[in-house]
């Protein structure tokens, strides 16, 4: 004897194939979806490798110019002391316009 089907069995059926053929199809799209994201990402790699280089860029110059000035301190504070004291003027009056160039 066979068992009659059961109609609530039937459409709960039917919804679970419905929802598979969805998530299949979701599947299908999703799959090369990581191609495209790399296809994407490789320029945006090296515009950020190029925007490291660019900020970096004016931090040496900062850093460059402190470090100068801080030489030009230690040396006019170092011969300050001296006899006649003009080597510290000296170095004002040659690293002077080096610092504002």
């Amino acid at each position: 004897a066979t068992v009659p089907a059961c109609p609530l069995l039937v459409k709960l059926q039917a919804s679970v194939e419905c929802y598979r053929h969805i998530v299949d199809r979701y599947n299908d799209d999703i799959r090369d979806l990581p191609g495209r994201l790399d296809v994407i990402h490789r320029p945006m790699k090296t515009v950020a490798e190029w925007g490291i280089v660019g900020l970096s860029c004016p931090l040496i110059f900062a850093l460059l110019c402190v470090t100068a000035i801080l030489f030009v301190l230690w040396a006019t504070r170092r011969n300050a002391g001296t006899s006649n004291g003009s080597f510290g003027y000296c170095c004002i009056r040659i690293l002077g316009p080096l610092l504002f160039a």
